[in-house]
């Protein structure tokens, strides 16, 4: 969703991933300091003004929220996530938004080195037995919070110090099964 282009993402992914095209993101994807995944006023204009209008089908933005599609049900719904992005561009102060989520890619990486494949597999075969029981939101990464859920949790705590360290003021919205690993 991130990457900077002017057409529709799901257009630019597919190039992208098929090397057709190179594409830079508005934020890292392998960051060393905090300002490589921190979308300041110019990034944060960009998104709103080719991302989402450009991209109708995935991402709409009315005047109090921001609607995403959801991957499952094909339909747009409320996004808190991506809530501060629209309150920065409505706001004629600068605000600075910072993705403390780890990129997905070193996330797999450390999750293939770090869990058992045995586990993974039965991590699998649960996800898809909940989809067909009609759970289709179910997150393998519950049943096994210690192995999968808390090394994102410490990435996110440690993104947060580091901004409580450069800002005056950090609001930090983290997931509900996050928090107890943050504290």
């Amino acid at each position: 969703m991130f990457l900077r282009s002017s057409q529709p993402f799901e257009q630019s992914w597919v190039q992208f991933l098929g090397g057709l095209k190179k594409f830079q993101f508005l934020v890292s994807t392998n960051p060393f300091y905090l300002q490589d995944i921190t979308l300041n006023r110019q990034k944060t204009a960009y998104f709103m003004e080719q991302t989402v209008r450009n991209n109708p089908a995935y991402l709409e933005s009315g005047p109090m929220f921001m609607y995403s599609q959801d991957p499952l049900s094909q339909k747009l719904e409320c996004n808190c996530l991506l809530q501060p992005l629209l309150e920065s561009y409505n706001n004629s102060r600068e605000r600075n938004i910072i993705l403390g989520e780890p990129g997905l890619l070193k996330y797999i990486d450390y999750v293939a080195r770090k869990v058992d494949k045995s586990v993974l597999k039965n991590l699998f075969q649960e996800k898809i037995a909940q989809h067909y029981n009609d759970q289709p939101h179910f997150d393998p990464l519950l049943l096994r919070k210690d192995l999968l859920l808390q090394p994102k949790s410490l990435y996110l705590a440690e993104v947060a110090r580091q901004a409580m360290l450069s800002y005056r003021k950090v609001l930090v919205l983290v997931d509900s099964d996050t928090h107890p690993f943050i504290a």
